[in-house]
């Protein structure tokens, strides 16, 4: 298997999430079609638009996702053996992109799209009742952040910066990449590690909850599968102290109207080097499970 394949392409094989994509295209009227965004074949693939319309399908309710994919599934099976149907994408993307984005250009309450415009897909894509609220949820609402960075990316590559941007390119692909993916434990662990709050979908970070603490078979799980599976790098790690404490700084100071120029391009450089350290691990794990035996 290609370690560097990108797991999104997969995505035209599902008919429910290719006709959502192409639906999200046609409202924006987007330059590029699905063919031209979703093939292997180009010089320079456009990673961040195949990530957000990867998400937008996910949050209007079609559920492709790269972690369920029959190549991942094969590959575990074959590889080493593994025949259960509990999958996780071990690092996110979201949280990193999303606190940039944030921070650096719009919250995510003004990455919204006028409703008028998606009147008619209230019916097709409409709402879901919340696990624990009990509440139903509008998926468009959910959706539409994702779908207004799509149409806005020129003015987010600018305000990022060619250099950071490029990385974020690199993350857009190596994030779905097989050095990523994982075996899990049964369900619930996949889902409680997304919504936890403060968790960002990050494994280290949710091994540190009360929930996972009082969890004595996640415990057991990770104890019996972490050499197996390549995760140490993914569970003991300190990755983006230094971002976050420079976000915090950048945070305070805005609400009393104050832009530091020389704080922000520093949290562009950590925000680099956090984004490289995380492609050397995924990659450097996914040459582990091709060969098993890379590192020793």
């Amino acid at each position: 298997m290609d370690i560097n394949y990108d797991l999104k392409l997969e995505i035209v094989k599902n008919e429910k999430a290719t006709e959502c994509i192409q639906d999200i295209l046609n409202k924006i009227n987007f330059e590029r079609s699905i063919e031209e965004i979703f093939n292997n074949k180009e010089e320079e693939p456009k990673y961040i638009e195949r990530y957000l319309l990867f998400k937008a399908q996910g949050a209007l309710g079609c559920n492709f996702d790269c972690d369920k994919t029959e190549i991942v599934k094969t590959f575990f099976e074959e590889k080493f053996h593994y025949k259960e149907d509990y999958f996780d994408t071990l690092i996110s993307m979201q949280y990193i992109w999303g606190m940039m984005l944030r921070i650096l250009w719009k919250k995510d309450e003004l990455q919204k799209i006028p409703k008028a415009q998606y009147e008619e897909w209230k019916e097709k894509y409409g709402f879901y009742i919340d696990k624990n609220t009990k509440k139903p949820v509008d998926r468009i609402k959910n959706a539409q952040k994702f779908i207004y960075e799509l149409s806005h990316l020129e003015e987010i590559k600018e305000t990022l910066g060619e250099n950071l941007y490029r990385k974020f390119e690199e993350l857009a692909h190596i994030y779905h990449t097989i050095g990523n993916m994982s075996p899990c434990p049964q369900s619930p662990f996949n889902q409680e590690k997304g919504f936890e709050e403060g968790c960002y979908d990050r494994l280290d970070l949710f091994m540190t909850t009360e929930k996972y603490e009082q969890n004595k078979e996640w415990q057991e799980w990770f104890e019996k599968n972490r050499d197996s599976y390549y995760l140490e790098k993914f569970i003991e790690n300190d990755l983006g102290i230094e971002i976050w404490k420079i976000k915090k700084s950048i945070l305070i100071e805005k609400e009393k109207g104050i832009i530091d120029k020389k704080k922000i391009e520093q949290l562009k450089q950590e925000c680099e080097k956090y984004i490289n350290k995380i492609l050397q691990i995924i990659e450097e794990r996914g040459k582990c499970l091709i060969s098993k035996d890379y590192l020793k």
